[in-house]
């Protein structure tokens, strides 16, 4: 029986398998900080008004508010899709 806890059998060393961790934690760190680089900036952009662009959806009934934001998103995809084709041409 082979068991998991054992890096030799599976192929893996200990220094590979922390090696891995360390690489993975590293990645952790940068999605956090991509977060909130991006929730800074969508506070910033909110705080001027520019959060809600005409086309985007907003129901208003009683006490509840539904905002779908689809003319929002429309712009983010195709400003994203810009900015990654510039980096793929390098």
């Amino acid at each position: 029986m082979i068991s998991l806890a054992d890096p030799l059998r599976v192929g893996l060393s200990w220094e590979s398998r922390l090696r891995m961790l360390f690489v993975s934690g590293k990645m952790f760190v940068l999605f956090g900080a991509v977060l909130l680089i991006i929730g800074g900036i969508a506070l910033l952009l909110a705080k001027f008004g520019v959060h809600r662009v005409p086309g985007d959806i907003v129901l208003k009934r009683g006490g509840v508010t539904f905002f779908f934001p689809i003319v929002s998103c429309i712009i983010l995809s195709v400003v994203l899709s810009l900015v990654m084709a510039l980096f793929r041409r390098r």
